[in-house]
């Protein structure tokens, strides 16, 4: 008998979007996941754990013996309040069973939720006499963490200190591939595949990421796109992996760990091929099945193409590796031998059928300024959106370009969005709809339409909308074009990808011409 013990952190957003700083969203994230993967693990295998869960937030190890397992968990919660004090989290009671599912079935698990409902509380108190840091103005200051010039000391928490200095992208540190998290495996295989110059500098605020520095951010010319994925059908694996010999559970789930990291390293090499001076992009989040990274914008389609090509190539070599975690054969057989052996809980796995390894993502563009709480707000919806109206069966993509932190330009026009990014994957599931791969195509035909027929052809699009006479459009289109000359957008009446059924037969739609115009205002890397 083996003794089991799980904890979580939670209002984990909360935690690592205090502070409108990219250096201190990525720093507390880089943080989060340290003490998550590397930290709690080594203090586990201290105590002669076993270690099954150890990433997006949760952990769950096994002990040879109760006094073991306390000795681990007050170790990990020493470390965790000792690191981020304001930090939401859960732990479970120890527990006796013989394997995971026994521990399960004694709400090792359903213990954390129900703690979660029960109790959003610190693990300290703020006291209100104490100095604030300088830097954030929320959590207490440290005189350790401060400095001093003359008539003026500054003060910071022990959060701003951490996160500053977690920030760091250490060149050395990667390429000895020691005590990585998943965000620094990233790093690290993406520099293998694309070797940095001996000085590069990592992205610390937003807008470090243009030419020119603080203040770049704040030119119109200049915007930044922030990436938000998260792979789906994990509810539908996750059991599955979950089901396999205690000791096997972690080796599962770091088998897929290094999936996720080749995958995203890959698209990372294709999108950023020749990194100089400063990083052209920020990891800020890469743990679990989640990632977040932000980039200038006129890289955020190419990536977007990036990671769907390098899922697809992934997809086939899992194929072909039928002992891979996420081989779809692999997958089945597992669960039914599963079924077989728990008769009685037939349902746990709950699944028919086990959907595709793939993503659904979501991008905003927007200027530095804009409230990075905002912007994940904003983004975590979208890609919500671009999952389920897809139903999970492939890579899907949504997007919002905003003005002035608010996204106006929904409430004017319709668009045709999300959508799946590979054509192959509308035919798959029956859609109507162009896919992102489509328009990318349609973009750089009709790359030279003006910038003052774009601006008329959309005013009049948002007229028509407003009138509710939008099947007008086509008719007013052709006579914007008469005339013996053709025009910089002629070709959008002849082209049968912009009309209904894809035919030169059916009706123009205008939300495809929005959505291409849409796109068509994202910069390009060229220019």
């Amino acid at each position: 008998m083996s003794s089991f013990f799980s904890m979580q952190y939670s209002a984990i957003q909360k935690t690592v979007l205090r502070h409108n700083r990219l250096w201190s969203i990525a720093g507390i994230s880089q943080g989060l996941s340290r003490l998550n993967e590397i930290e709690f693990t080594a203090e586990a295998q201290r105590y002669g754990g076993t270690v099954m869960v150890a990433g997006g937030g949760k952990f769950t190890a096994f002990f040879p013996s109760p006094r073991a397992a306390e000795s681990a968990q007050s170790a990990i919660i020493e470390k965790l309040v000792t690191g981020f004090p304001m930090l939401e989290f859960q732990a479970s009671d120890i527990e006796e069973a013989d394997n995971f599912i026994q521990a399960k079935e004694k709400n090792i698990i359903d213990g954390l939720n129900d703690q979660k409902r029960r109790f959003r509380g610190y693990a300290t108190t703020f006291l209100p006499h104490l100095e604030v840091c300088d830097e954030c103005g929320e959590y207490p200051a440290e005189r350790s963490f401060g400095s001093k010039s003359p008539g003026k000391s500054t003060y910071w928490c022990r959060t701003c200190h951490e996160a500053w200095w977690l920030a760091r992208i250490d060149l050395a540190e990667l390429r000895s591939e020691k005590g990585l998290t998943s965000l620094e495996r990233i790093y690290a295989e993406y520099f293998k595949l694309t070797p940095p110059p001996s000085e590069l500098k990592a992205v610390y605020d937003f807008d470090d990421l243009f030419p020119g520095g603080k203040g770049a951010g704040s030119d119109s010319k200049n915007r930044m796109a922030v990436w938000f994925s998260d792979l789906n059908n994990m509810n539908q694996k996750v059991p599955i992996w979950l089901s396999m010999p205690d000791e096997k559970v972690f080796e599962t789930f770091e088998t897929v760990k290094e999936v996720n990291i080749a995958v995203v390293a890959t698209a990372l090499s294709q999108t950023f091929p020749a990194p100089a001076g400063k990083m052209p992009f920020r990891l800020i989040v890469a743990g679990g099945d989640d990632l977040c990274l932000v980039m200038p914008e006129e890289y955020v389609l190419d990536f977007a193409s990036a990671l769907d090509a390098a899922v697809r190539d992934k997809i086939e070599q899992l194929n072909r590796d039928s002992s891979n975690p996420l081989n779809p054969e692999w997958l089945k057989q597992m669960r039914n031998e599963w079924a077989k052996k728990n008769p009685e809980n037939s349902g746990d796995p709950e699944v028919t059928e086990i959907g595709p390894y793939s993503f659904g993502a979501s991008f905003v563009i927007t200027p530095t300024h804009t409230p990075f709480n905002r912007i994940h707000e904003l983004g975590e919806e979208l890609m919500k959106t671009a999952k389920e109206k897809t139903g999970r069966r492939g890579n899907s993509i949504n997007w919002r370009i905003m003005a002035e932190e608010q996204a106006v330009s929904d409430s004017l026009l319709d668009f045709e969005r999300p959508l799946f990014i590979n054509s192959k994957e509308n035919k798959n599931a029956g859609f109507n709809e162009l896919s992102l791969d489509d328009y990318l195509d349609l973009r750089r035909k009709f790359t030279n339409i003006s910038a003052s027929h774009r601006y008329a052809i959309i005013t009049k699009l948002i007229e028509l909308r407003q009138q509710e006479a939008e099947e007008q459009f086509e008719d007013w289109l052709k006579c914007y074009d008469s005339g013996e000359v053709d025009k910089s957008f002629s070709d959008l009446l002849r082209e049968s990808r912009l009309r209904c059924d894809n035919t030169s037969s059916g009706k123009l739609v205008p939300a495809r011409v929005a959505t291409l115009f849409e796109l068509l205002g994202i910069k390009d890397r060229k220019n």
